[in-house]
């Protein structure tokens, strides 16, 4: 594998000076339960208040700045094929329609980043459904590492936005890119990434956002359906979390390269809750957006199999969280977790 710089290798090095500005449970969630999120007051404590809290509401501009910036759309693909919506299709193929076929301001590069058995005709079929959106191919050779992909790709990038973008994404709400880019201009709170709503292919929530407690990071609400409010309306409610996903993810090249990209000593899982906790060290936040959605078919390309190794990784860099979420304290109230 060629190409990478070194910036954006491993991250070890960076994650050791970022370990005294974001350790777990330390000075963030200190920060947090003293209230100083620019959105709206700490989540109240106790179980009292739980059917009355609401989630600090993030209002986000309206459109990208003008000029609009380029996107450079990151897919780390092996081409593979499999069922969505009752047929089969080839993900990455898809992932890439999808998104051209939604209206954008800002102009688009795609990245794709192919395992060198991904068969000739899928990188075909990429070119066609690119048409004149500028397509550049990376070629990988050796084992998977998710970290490394990405970290190949946006070498290979020159968009001023990275959006970090699983080939088995489907997106589904308009202007999905200009949703993600907006909120990373916005002069008045300083955002450092931002997600969407992930959705199953059955219309339940795949992503909404992930907590970080004692028992380690996961999904929040889960399963639950789009259209259910969640507790305090927070599958409703654009919003500050703790850590997003990398399965879609926008962040500006810049806090890319401050924080020094993805880790690539988390190849498969938490490599993206490592890289959104070191933008929190920076003092930026990360918002999940409920008004930008898509569908993912999770797992489908590739087992999710999160290695006991990798979360002890994660841990002795950042710590085990607190008993709740401080952005979601009342995630698993279920009596709240009211349905439509």
């Amino acid at each position: 594998m060629a190409g990478i710089r070194p910036d954006l290798a491993r991250s070890d090095t960076r994650a050791s000076h970022l370990r005294g500005a974001l350790a777990l449970p330390g000075r963030l969630w200190r920060r947090l339960r003293r209230g100083s999120r620019p959105f709206g007051e700490p989540p109240p404590v106790g179980r009292r208040v739980a059917a009355t809290w609401r989630p600090p509401r993030y209002t986000p501009p309206a459109s990208p700045p003008d000029p609009a910036p380029t996107v450079s759309v990151i897919i780390p693909t092996r081409g593979s094929v499999g069922p969505a919506f009752g047929s089969r299709r080839v993900y990455v193929v898809e992932a890439v329609r999808s998104l051209l076929a939604q209206p954008s301001r800002c102009p688009l590069e795609i990245v794709v980043v192919y395992d060198d058995d991904t068969p000739a005709d899928v990188l075909e079929q990429l070119r066609e459904a690119a048409g004149q959106t500028p397509l550049v191919a990376v070629a990988f050779a050796g084992e998977f590492n998710f970290s490394a992909k990405c970290n190949a790709g946006v070498a290979a990038s020159s968009g001023e936005v990275i959006l970090l973008l699983n080939d088995d994404v489907e997106a589904r709400s308009p202007h999905l890119v200009d949703t993600l880019v907006a909120p990373l201009y916005d002069p008045q709170a300083v955002i450092g990434a931002t997600g969407p709503k992930l959705l199953f292919d059955d219309d339940t929530i795949q992503h909404a956002g992930l907590v970080y407690t004692a028992h380690g990071p996961r999904n929040a609400l889960q399963s639950l359906p789009a259209a259910a409010p969640g507790p305090g309306g927070a599958l409703q409610t654009t919003r500050e979390v703790t850590a997003l996903t990398g399965a879609c993810l926008a962040l500006t090249r810049q806090v890319y390269r401050q924080v020094g990209g993805l880790d690539e000593a988390l190849p498969v899982a938490y490599n993206d809750v490592d890289l959104c906790l070191k933008i929190a060290a920076t003092g930026r936040r990360l918002v999940w957006l409920a008004d930008a959605v898509a569908y993912h078919f999770e797992s489908r390309t590739r087992a999710g199999t999160a290695t006991a190794a990798e979360l002890s990784t994660l841990q002795a860099r950042w710590g085990s969280g607190p008993h709740r979420d401080p952005l979601l304290p009342y995630e698993r109230v279920r009596r709240h977790l009211l349905r439509p």
